[in-house]
């Protein structure tokens, strides 16, 4: 019985979520810098740029989370 029980799905380590944070915090700097740049005013063809920014943000988040997680659990297995 010394078989480890399965990792859930969506269980994530403590250090991938410090990463996430941080880059979770540049990704928002980095979105209000661009919407500075483009102008404060509010326009039709604002709202579509907001949406592009949050998909790539979503995606560059979700990339790297999985990413970290991949190298861990391999380091982990190693180990084994």
């Amino acid at each position: 019985m010394s078989e480890k029980p399965k990792r859930r799905f969506f269980q994530i380590h403590l250090s991938t979520a410090i990463v996430l944070m941080f880059v979770a915090g540049g990704l928002m700097w980095f979105d209000f810098y661009v919407i500075r740049i483009v102008g404060g005013e509010f326009k039709d063809n604002m709202v579509v740029r907001i949406f592009d920014l949050a998909l790539i943000d979503g995606f560059c988040f979700y990339c790297i989370g999985v990413s970290f997680e991949k190298i861990i659990r391999r380091r982990e297995a190693r180990k084994l």
